[in-house]
């Protein structure tokens, strides 16, 4: 049986600011793309590895201490979340 896993979605909040971002992602390959630029791809893509431990660099305007991350995954059919706030970690 060949394991699988993949990110399912990620819920950013901004608890200062009181706003929220959803996006959801879909089983196998995503792509993120815009013709803009400063419009969220890369710090979309630092908070999915910032919620799983990794400490990255933000753009200097995006304030990472004021935001609540949950981050879904799926792992051979079953759900895990996982949340970050600052140094603390929750996961279900």
């Amino acid at each position: 049986m060949m394991n699988k896993m993949y990110f399912k979605d990620i819920l950013i909040c901004d608890v200062q600011d009181h706003t929220a971002c959803f996006h959801e992602f879909t089983e196998g390959f995503n792509v993120i793309t815009s013709q803009d630029n400063h419009v969220g791809k890369s710090s979309l893509l630092k908070s999915l590895y910032y919620t799983l431990g990794a400490e990255v660099e933000f753009d200097p305007v995006w304030n990472k201490n004021t935001k609540l991350y949950v981050v879904t995954i799926c792992a051979n059919g079953n759900h895990y979340k996982i949340a970050r706030f600052q140094k603390s970690f929750a996961i279900f």
